[in-house]
């Protein structure tokens, strides 16, 4: 009879553990797998904000944003049909061409100054830094939903060569003598920044930076090669493969462990009935 509860319990003991076993990863891998994924997703509506300055370094204009923007115009003639002898003119960033031989309505061959973009190299995105096409997809759609705001500089923090040049034209400087009264090469800058952006939707924090998912980088010339491949995160201390293994195989651990001290009461049950026969 005592060999036959022995092997009972053995019997018993297997089926529990198998049991428990099976179902272990049912519920301790999603669970912990939702953990990771809220862990590693950035909240709805997060911004993205700058942790310095940016500076126009010619104009010495410098704001606290993730990006700064010169735009430079140039007073040109343009044909028009409908103006006094064919011509206008107009404030374009781009060259205008028009006909060669006509010498009186040439415009200059080139920009005195560039437009120019630069960016905050400290992007942060809930405290964490965000990778360099995270900050393409936010000026791709700045530049679609007209989201950068005017910055109107201040002509008396002008460098001196400057200020003797520029002055005051609406929301920006002009060289202008008379900004009512602009005239064939006349330069117009104006600066906007975008102070905070909403982050792109479906960023990854991946080795501590915020990343866009592969399916989602923006295409554009300045995105146009493959982003850099990324690495596992590093764990600290070089743990990472031990707390891998025991992270997915921790569920087993314990019901192996129940079934081995169920196997060790029933040798113990065994030997003892075989010291009274």
């Amino acid at each position: 009879m005592r060999v036959y509860a022995a092997a009972r319990l053995i019997f018993l003991t297997a089926t529990i553990a198998t049991g428990l076993a099976a179902n272990a990863p049912a519920f301790a891998v999603p669970a912990a797998a939702a953990a990771a994924s809220t862990a590693n997703s950035a909240e709805p509506g997060a911004k993205v904000v700058s942790g310095s300055q940016i500076t126009d370094p010619m104009f010495g204009i410098s704001v606290r944003a993730i990006g700064l923007q010169r735009r430079v115009e140039l007073r040109q003639w343009q044909v028009d049909a409908g103006a006094p002898g064919g011509f206008a003119q107009v404030w374009s960033a781009e060259h205008i061409r028009t006909p060669p031989a006509d010498a009186a309505h040439a415009n200059p061959t080139q920009f005195p100054i560039d437009g120019q973009r630069w960016w905050s190299s400290d992007p942060r995105l809930e405290g964490k830094p965000v990778a360099a096409e995270v900050l393409t997809a936010i000026a791709l759609a700045a530049d679609a939903g007209n989201g950068w705001t005017l910055l109107k500089p201040d002509s008396s923090q002008l460098p001196p060569n400057l200020a003797a040049t520029f002055q005051s034209d609406g929301d920006g400087l002009s060289t202008s003598q008379d900004p009512a009264h602009p005239q064939v090469g006349d330069v117009r800058v104006r600066w906007s920044m975008l102070t905070d952006a909403t982050a792109p939707a479906g960023l990854r924090l991946t080795d501590g930076r915020w990343q866009m998912p592969e399916a989602a980088l923006p295409l554009s010339p300045a995105s146009a090669s493959p982003p850099p491949e990324t690495s596992p995160r590093p764990d600290a201390g070089g743990t990472g493969w031990m707390q891998g293994w025991f992270g997915g195989r921790l569920g087993l651990v314990w019901p192996i462990g129940l079934a081995l001290l169920g196997v060790l009461a029933a040798v113990i049950v065994g030997l003892g009935w075989r010291r009274r026969r």
